[in-house]
């Protein structure tokens, strides 16, 4: 429970009607009283369309101070249009600009792509899902009584800063679509 995954930026439509996948992200909290290091952290992800992975590399040195956040990334900029580039700041970039559409190995997926209504996000330590410990995930989807989690394509989705803990983010009235300002 020392990380919690707090934003989620999934399918985003920047600018129209289009996906821009490299303006996918999503945000962990340190919520211990330590710094945390995810090296070697494997992360992933499934849906109806399949399951995408990656193990953040040792050498991008991602640690997260106590109280603090770390930012992961498709890319560190994307297009809104054929003129408009936008920097992201991010702690961990998971696709490979050199590689358009293929799996490029253990540190980096081009094919993780965070799906806007049914989807999960998971981290693991000592191992990868069959074999470590896992320590953050959020499932969110659509179900006939309570609809969908929010899924503004415009803005990313952001839990209540009064529920940052593993077990709060599991609730979908615990989340809420950020305002244009907030990304």
């Amino acid at each position: 429970g020392d990380l919690v995954i707090t934003e989620i930026n999934r399918q985003p439509r920047i600018g129209g009607a289009t996906t821009v996948s490299a303006a996918m992200w999503f945000e962990v909290y340190n919520k211990s009283t330590r710094a945390i290091d995810l090296s070697n952290w494997y992360v992933d992800r499934t849906s109806a369309i399949g399951t995408d992975r990656f193990t953040v590399d040792p050498a991008s040195l991602v640690v997260v101070p106590a109280g603090d956040y770390a930012v992961f990334c498709a890319s560190t900029t994307y297009q809104s249009s054929a003129t408009s580039a936008y920097p992201l700041t991010c702690d961990y970039v998971w696709k490979d600009s050199t590689q358009v559409s293929t799996y490029v190995g253990t540190y980096k997926d081009n094919t993780f792509n965070l799906q806007r209504d049914t989807d999960d996000l998971r981290f693991w330590i000592e191992g990868d899902s069959s074999t470590g410990r896992k320590i953050s995930e959020v499932h969110w989807y659509y179900d006939a009584v309570n609809g969908y989690w929010p899924r503004d394509a415009r803005f990313s989705t952001s839990l209540d800063p009064a529920h940052l803990n593993e077990t709060d983010n599991d609730t979908r009235t615990n989340w809420c679509s950020t305002t244009a300002t907030a990304a």
